[in-house]
């Protein structure tokens, strides 16, 4: 902010004070220059101090920011590789690729991509061998430490050129320790305002008593307040400009960043040797239902509680004399546009679900009745017995391993931790716009490395 800038918004806050003191100005006026001195200076001085301690604020937030968005970075980065390594547990977002099914309209890719689907999660349970989850984040961690030494040796700017020096018209005693804190910067603007208020604050008391017309009395003391609180900003910038000049050319030093050593807690939650037998006859069930929705289109291919091809709403329209209504035929709701949380079939299960073991003996039954192709007219259950079967598959592929990566995670927490208390260390707290912006450039920088 600017000395203008803070003119203004010092004028506005003496306006706004003076007019709530003009109620009962009679019964006030005698005690009236004593206490408007005291309460507007504390109203004027507080809008001060906010307004000059917020750019360092700004400053150091938006530097400690930058370093938590880089570290942020570099743990999701490592993360996303994980995704397709063998050694992690992986995942089947079954349920957005059933809404999707839901939308479609061609029964061949429906098929294709259920197909595809049965097919990830065989390759998961047959892969379930090479899953060794402490290697795989031991990896990550490392490579996410790495990425975050990156940050190391980052130099402060020299400070922002000043046109004028300002800090040659303060008492030395100002600027003679660095400050520490916003504390110290307010202490600061307080010694600043006092000795440009407190000094001809008696007279001011007195020519305002005696001065009977509330209007030039405000005005008396509007100019008082201002010029104290212009006093308070020469003072701040020339403390803050001390302050960048003092953290120039420090260099970042992030502190010794130790060896992953946490373990993932993982455990397994099913047999996966049963999880194969279920794949089985899901892939048997697969085979039954294709052969359904080749021979009876895509409205066989889900359960009734599925929204392809239901009819439940109505179109309304008008009479050209916009008198009537016309409630003419049913529209049919647009499959796929409403999202389900679950994949509909008419097997009940067991309290709780079914269990593993329970889904195989299941399948095993309904892959026992055949289809007899298109006179079949309870086709109905071979749907059902299969997207309850893929269901329980999807659900078993998904839920075969617990992970606890807790340690993982406070290892990339401390480490981003580290690096934020290295940047105030280096003197984030006491950089002016310029370095602020130029540290963040060479965060940006390396984080394209």
């Amino acid at each position: 902010m600017d000395s203008n800038e803070l003119r203004d918004a010092m004028q506005f806050a003496g306006m706004a004070f003076a007019d709530g003191l003009a109620k009962n100005e009679d019964r006030r006026r005698e005690q009236e220059g004593a206490r408007l001195v005291a309460e507007l200076r504390s109203v004027v001085l507080g809008e001060v101090k906010e307004v000059l301690t917020g750019e360092r604020r700004a400053n150091r937030e938006k530097v400690v920011s930058a370093v938590g968005t880089y570290c942020s970075k570099a743990r999701a980065d490592a993360l996303d590789k994980l995704k397709d390594d063998k050694r992690m547990p992986r995942s089947i977002n079954y349920l957005e690729r059933y809404n999707a099914l839901l939308g479609m309209e061609n029964r061949s890719e429906v098929l294709r991509r259920l197909d595809q689907t049965i097919g990830k999660a065989e390759l998961i349970i047959d892969e379930a061998g090479e899953v060794d989850v402490d290697s795989a984040l031991t990896e990550a961690a490392h490579a996410y430490a790495d990425v975050v030494r990156k940050l190391d040796g980052i130099v402060v700017s020299a400070a922002e050129e000043q046109v004028e020096d300002r800090t040659k018209k303060l008492p030395k005693t100002l600027l003679t320790e660095k400050l520490e804190s916003d504390e110290s910067l307010n202490r600061v603007i307080d010694d600043a305002f006092d000795m440009a208020f407190d000094a001809t604050t008696d007279a001011e008391t007195e020519q305002l008593t005696q001065v009977v017309d509330r209007n030039q009395r405000m005005e008396t003391l509007k100019e008082q307040i201002l010029k104290a609180a212009l006093s308070a900003e020469e003072a701040v910038k020339g403390a803050m400009r001390a302050d960048a000049e003092s953290v120039a050319g420090n260099v970042l030093a992030l502190p010794e960043i130790p060896e992953f050593e946490g373990s993932s807690v993982l455990s397994a939650e099913l047999d996966v040797e049963e999880l194969r037998e279920l794949a089985a006859e899901v892939r048997k069930s697969f085979r039954t239902f294709k052969q359904v929705v080749q021979d009876n289109g895509l409205f066989a291919a889900f359960a009734s509680e599925g929204t392809f091809g239901a009819c439940n709403g109505w179109r309304f329209g008008y009479w050209f004399d916009d008198f009537l209504y016309d409630m003419s035929e049913y529209e049919g709701a647009i499959p796929g546009r409403n999202k389900v949380a679950g994949i509909a079939t008419d097997v009940e299960e067991d309290e709780g679900g079914d269990s593993l073991k329970k889904s195989i003996e299941r399948m095993r039954d309904f892959n026992k009745k055949r289809y007899w192709g298109m006179l079949d007219d309870e086709f109905d259950e071979h749907v059902d017995a299969f997207w309850y079967g893929f269901k329980k598959l999807m659900e078993g592929v998904n839920g075969l391993y617990r992970m606890n990566p807790s340690a993982f995670n406070e290892y990339c927490n401390s480490i981003a931790e580290d690096a934020k208390q290295a940047t105030l260390d280096v003197g984030a707290g006491y950089m002016d716009s310029h370095q602020a912006s130029e540290f963040v450039k060479e965060i940006e920088r390396r984080a394209r490395e």
